[in-house]
């Protein structure tokens, strides 16, 4: 993570090679689920069951 992008060809060529030279594929790995689209969809279903079990009800009449 930089606080922000930089503005030569050299500070380019040094941020790649410290990214590089510091990139952990395991701890990136590490951070990856097992099954992100069903962890989504069990958020979006909590999610709205939360907002309808909250929603005011209207008047069939």
């Amino acid at each position: 993570m930089r606080p922000h992008l930089p503005s030569s060809a050299d500070g380019w060529r040094a941020a790649l090679a410290a990214t590089r030279r510091d990139h952990r594929p395991a701890a990136q790995r590490a951070m990856i689920a097992a099954d992100p689209a069903a962890d989504a969809a069990r958020w979006l279903e909590a999610l709205s069951d939360r907002l309808w079990r909250d929603a005011p009800v209207a008047d069939a009449a």
